[in-house]
């Protein structure tokens, strides 16, 4: 909007040529006339005001709809103008045509600048001839021709250079950070490497009882680790420091992405140096907790001269919670941890309410009513509901339409967000019941990409069993997870009757993947969503009983994929992988057999050789493959 009232500015000084025919008006003794006049005038100022409104500067380089429209228009008033002025005698008409002259030259593209200019002098001289001012018109449009056209070169010799900087900008940033990843990839590598062969030293000399040795050696660890540390923060240091304008900025845009009201104040940027960049840190950090761990309505963030004021910090690890004793309506001391980290130190005792209860964590989630799980040796507590979990609604929905799950072409997260905010979806089996008029009633959704989203929905009902289980949102399971628990189970509803103790002896499936599986299935409210999704009409093939031969090249063996492959995704790989009795695990170990390596393998291949383990690449794994 700023851009188009800038402009409308541009146009505002020549409608001071509007004060002639106004005036003239005036003394007309025919009110016909004057009538008339003053209507033409209004006419022609609102289709000029129009032009400017929708043609923002500065001018494009090709012709839009809402050009040719509103210079048509303009086009259109300014010759009805002309005809009307020519035929009661009213003069100076022709200098109207000022304001189509001047929005040509502005606006057009450069090139078809002059092909405009030369009817529209045209047409205003016709009308400065038939009043008797051909000499007038003459150097009255040279002068506006002129200036017009300076200011237009002057304008995007402007935008060039400031394009020029920002080019400039852009490739010094770019080269920043070529230059910081080499300095990373050239320090940690070479860190890393020494200390994994280190470690792998100090292993094999525990294991061979030679303890003293392993001290030794792992004293190397630390030292070197120190150093790798000690580099990477001099690399970072040697950055660009942190704007606290700049984060305020990206914090109010993250904040109304998350639809969180904002209450922002800048009263001026602290002192640069470490000041200004904690006081940036700060502000990052604290928006990004705020809103993963505290899910607020509302913040506040305050920068000034002296610093930011903090009034919202987080404790969500229940231990933390019961070791500082925090309650409802304590009055507490918050610190900047490491001068960013807003922390809870301890409660002030004598402010306490009298009436206060140590703080328990719930049982059943407050929004949808499902348990809350914490996995031992986990600090955070979290709901088990789901699919149906208002709370986590939006983000379920956007999972299970995601390419690797049902992979509902078109559907995107904003869509989504938007029928989540409309009380439209409650869950997923909900997008299955909306008509092509529901779709279609959605803002800036016409009837085609409703009919393409049908489409879509109706094409994701057919899938595969992997997919369905993936697409459930169940923590801690990926896609490789739904690969094997499909494989194993064959049939859904086998899956959701396996205990803890059927599911940890599937190969791959551990006891935290194992409980949330668990819970998961044992939720009622989740159960009913998965009957009401196969209700909708999805389904998928049955899964076969995998028949792997015993001398397979893969049988029992363990593959760890690393780079990029030549014409699979690591997905693909890893079901060939299963199809030939083999797993696959996500880091090189002493139980690994082999290293699928693809190009830019990195640490994982450096790891494998130093191991002795067996390298393949994709062409090896084809040929395994191959009857």
């Amino acid at each position: 909007m700023k851009e188009r009232l800038i402009s409308l500015a541009w146009a505002a000084p020549w409608m001071l040529f509007m004060g002639f025919p106004l005036a003239y008006a005036l003394e007309l003794t025919d009110t016909a006339q004057r009538a008339g006049i003053i209507g033409l005038c209004a006419l022609l100022a609102a289709a000029n005001s129009a032009v400017w409104l929708t043609n923002p500067l500065p001018a494009r380089n090709s012709f839009t709809r809402p050009f040719i429209l509103s210079h048509a228009a303009l086009a259109a008033a300014t010759a009805i103008y002309l005809v009307y002025a020519t035929a009661v005698g009213f003069p100076y008409a022709f200098m109207l045509t000022s304001y189509l002259l001047v929005a040509w030259i502005f606006q057009a593209p450069i090139r078809f600048v002059p092909s405009g200019v030369v009817p529209i002098v045209a047409i205003a001289g016709v009308a400065a001839y038939a009043e008797g001012e051909p000499l007038w018109m003459i150097w009255y449009l040279a002068l506006l021709i002129g200036f017009v056209g300076v200011a237009r070169w002057g304008m995007e010799r402007s935008a060039r250079e400031r394009l020029r900087r920002q080019d400039a900008i852009q490739r010094a940033k770019a080269a920043e950070r070529a230059r910081l990843s080499t300095d990373l990839h050239d320090i940690l590598g070479h860190s890393l490497t020494g200390i994994t062969m280190v470690s792998e030293l100090a292993a094999r000399l525990l294991e061979a009882g030679r303890v003293e040795e392993a001290r030794e050696q792992l004293r190397a660890v630390t030292a070197q680790s120190n150093e790798a540390l000690a580099d990477v923060r001099r690399i970072v240091a040697a950055t660009r420091a942190l704007s606290p304008v700049e984060e305020l900025e990206e914090a109010r845009a993250l904040l109304e992405v998350a639809r969180v009201d904002a209450d922002i104040t800048n009263e001026g940027e602290p002192p640069s140096g470490p000041r200004s960049a904690a006081a940036a840190h700060v502000i990052r950090e604290g928006v990004t907790n705020a809103i993963m761990h505290a899910h607020p309505s509302w913040v506040r963030i305050r920068l000034s001269p002296g610093g930011v004021t903090v009034t919202n910090a987080t404790l969500h690890n229940a231990d933390e919670v019961a070791r500082k004793d925090v309650r409802v309506g304590d009055t507490v001391f918050v610190r900047r941890a490491g001068d960013v980290i807003p922390e809870i130190v301890k409660t002030v005792l004598e402010a306490r309410p009298a009436e206060s209860q140590p703080f328990a964590m719930p049982t059943h989630c407050p929004d949808c009513g499902s348990e809350i799980i914490r996995p031992e040796g986990e600090a955070v507590a979290r709901c088990s509901g789901g699919l149906h979990c208002r709370a986590q609604r939006a983000q379920a929905l956007i999972h299970f339409a995601s390419r690797k799950a049902l992979d509902i072409q078109g559907l995107g997260d904003k869509l989504i967000e938007q029928l989540v905010r409309d009380d439209r979806l409650h869950s997923p089996a909900d997008l299955f019941a909306l008509t092509l008029e529901d779709w279609a009633a959605l803002p800036r959704m016409a009837e085609k990409s409703a009919q393409n989203i049908l489409a879509a929905l109706e094409a994701a009902k057919s899938t595969t069993l992997a997919r369905f289980i993936y697409a459930l949102g169940i923590r801690e399971v990926g896609n490789v997870s739904a690969e094997l628990l499909a494989r194993h189970y064959r049939e859904l509803p086998a899956l959701m009757a396996a205990s803890e103790e059927d599911l940890q002896a599937i190969d791959g499936i551990g006891p935290v993947m194992a409980q949330y599986i668990r819970h998961f299935f044992l939720d009622d409210a989740n159960r009913a969503v998965i009957a009401a999704l196969q209700a909708a009409g999805i389904h998928w093939p049955v899964v076969e009983a995998p028949v792997i031969a015993a001398d397979s090249p893969l049988a029992g063996k363990t593959v760890v994929i690393t780079g990029t492959l030549p014409t699979m995704t690591r997905d693909e790989a890893a079901a060939h992988i299963a199809r030939l009795g083999g797993k696959t695990a996500s880091a090189v170990s002493k139980k690994t057999d082999y290293l699928l390596a693809g190009d830019k393998a990195g640490s994982k291949l450096e790891k494998a050789q130093a191991l002795g383990v067996a390298i393949i690449d994709e062409a090896q794994l084809l040929a395994w493959l191959a009857p």
